[in-house]
């Protein structure tokens, strides 16, 4: 059966291009992975095609390789990477902030405010709304 084949997409010059799984693996390990779905295999390929069709250039924060599978295998427009970039920024403005506050330092309570800006400004830009 051709889904058997499992075609792969992935970013090459900056688009999206469709490889065999041994081409794209090229000799190393892969794995499968096993979330839910929302859609049978065809109308996944057929949202794949869509998306390559469409050319949209590679950016690690609002159309990577996270980005693509999360959307066309669940309508969601997230990056499982980006995220985690994002709240770790969060998280460590947010305490930079806050001993910017307890030692009375305003630089570092607005290093902290911004470093944490910059990770919500992230995940925001990461998961503007974007399907098929």
């Amino acid at each position: 059966e051709y889904y058997k084949q499992v075609e792969k997409f992935f970013f090459k010059n900056e688009k999206a291009e469709i490889e065999t799984l041994e081409t794209f693996a090229a000799g190393e390990d892969w794995f499968y992975d096993d979330r839910q779905v929302f859609y049978n295999s065809y109308e996944i390929l057929d949202r794949a095609i869509t998306h390559w069709l469409r050319k949209e250039k590679y950016n690690w924060l609002t159309n990577n390789c996270q980005h693509f599978v999360n959307r066309v295998t669940r309508n969601e427009h997230k990056s499982e990477t980006v995220d985690k970039v994002s709240d770790n920024a969060m998280l460590g403005g947010g305490i930079l902030a806050l001993v910017g506050l307890f030692t009375k330092n305003k630089n570092l309570v607005n290093i902290g405010l911004g470093v944490a800006g910059a990770g919500a400004l992230g995940k925001g830009i990461s998961r503007a709304t974007k399907s098929y």
